[in-house]
């Protein structure tokens, strides 16, 4: 599903700053939107549009064919124009007049939904009445109108124009605006209010542009308010549901972050890790030529876990179960030996009354290589007789420790 090109340059600036286009022969597009202003009618479609009266001369060109003022069509011409004088006015300076024009558009919008109600023109009817109430400042109740069109006909030419209404309303609650309920169909006025907009937008049209930037608008929503666990999984249905859009990188940097920011603590559990894990690999054979951006995730990841590892070693040892936190020690040297936990883990092994050569393969040279600076320090030669970490065996290249001990383990 696309946008519809807009048939006409004029922009509807409300009063309160909300750039909505007119339904009909005035629908422009914010420049929010990413799609270019329109200009007036090209020569081709105004030729295309051109009426022609067979006559005793020949075929004579016809001037545009003006609808009757009392019928459907032309009560809404009215409607439009008063909106045409209404943004006149107000890019003149004259918000108080502007807001006057607009009411009366209301009026008029309202008393034709009475006089007309099966025309097959509603939808049309609705729009402009929504961009009439949000032209005198009544956003709240020019929703309801964009409701009615998003909701019940979305079939029309004006269900995506709706749509793009509720989406800037929506951006703007979101960010914290607030507006005065009315009885409608919203009951959360508020940032809840922009949040709900925003998911009822990419579920009725899912695939569509408004649907996309509604879908990243709600990621980036949560992200703002530090409900990364929520900003998680809308970072991940935007993925998923656009994989080849513009914004991919700048998604997945995020999704990466939310889910470190979900990891509350090596005490706690450390899946998000993993997770995020996978997602910077991710990210590095999606983006190879910015994959510096994630290196330090990675680092970040390491310290945590190797933190919980050590931490979950402490714990045995306090109850007295020396192999238990020797074999937790040991991992936490073997698998993370460029971290300050390693450093700390080798520390404790040191003091505890433990046979090391029973746990296969001792320790001691792991303890000899590693540096005495901080990750971020200057690498330093390695001394001689010592193994350089590179050529050191990972841990999955190593035997498991007897398995007497594993069975002691709780």
């Amino acid at each position: 599903m696309t946008r519809r090109a807009p048939r006409s340059a004029a922009r509807l600036l409300a009063p309160c700053g909300l750039a909505l286009g007119l339904a009909g022969g005035l629908g422009p597009v914010p420049a929010v939107y990413g799609q270019p202003e329109a200009s007036e009618a090209s020569p081709e479609a105004t030729q295309s549009q051109q009426r022609y009266e067979l006559g005793v001369d020949g075929w004579q060109a016809l001037g545009p064919r003006r609808p009757d003022p009392a019928s459907p069509l032309g009560r809404l011409a009215a409607v439009r124009a008063l909106l045409a004088q209404s943004v006149e006015a107000l890019e003149a300076g004259e918000e108080d007049r502007s807001q006057e024009i607009a009411q009366q558009a209301v009026d008029l919008g309202e008393a034709w939904l009475e006089d007309f109600p099966r025309t097959g023109l509603e939808a049309e009817a609705r729009l402009l009445l929504g961009d009439a109430k949000a032209a005198s400042g009544e956003l709240y109740r020019a929703l309801t109108d964009y409701e009615v069109v998003a909701a019940g006909f979305p079939g029309s030419e004006q269900f995506i124009d709706a749509l793009w209404r509720q989406y800037e309303i929506g951006l703007r609650l979101a960010g914290g605006e607030s507006l005065v309920p009315v009885l409608g169909f919203f009951k959360s006025p508020g940032p809840k209010l922009g949040e709900e907009l925003l998911i009822r937008i990419q579920e009725r049209a899912p695939g569509s542009v408004v649907g996309e930037d509604a879908s990243f608008a709600l990621a980036d929503y949560y992200y703002q308010r530090r409900e990364m666990g929520q900003a998680a999984v809308a970072y991940e249905l935007f993925l998923a549901n656009y994989p080849r859009s513009r914004r991919r990188e700048w998604a997945l940097l995020r999704l990466i972050n939310s889910s470190l920011g979900r990891f509350r603590g090596p005490r706690f559990d450390a899946t998000v890790l993993i997770e995020a894990s996978e997602r910077i690999l991710q990210y590095e054979q999606e983006f190879p030529a910015t994959a510096d951006r994630v290196s330090g995730f990675r680092l970040r990841i390491r310290e945590a876990l190797a933190e919980r590892d050590l931490l979950n070693g402490q714990w045995f040892e306090t109850r007295g179960k020396g192999i238990s936190a020797a074999v937790l020690y040991r991992a936490v040297v073997l698998d993370y030996p460029e971290t300050a936990a390693a450093r700390r883990a080798l520390a404790r092994l040191g003091d505890l009354d433990v046979d090391l050569g029973r746990l296969d393969p001792p320790t001691s040279s792991s303890l000899a290589s590693l540096p005495v600076d901080t990750p971020f320090s200057e690498p330093t030669e390695p001394e001689p007789g010592v193994v350089p970490p590179a050529e050191r065996p990972s841990r999955e290249d190593l035997s498991p420790p007897v398995q007497r001990e594993l069975d002691r383990l709780p």
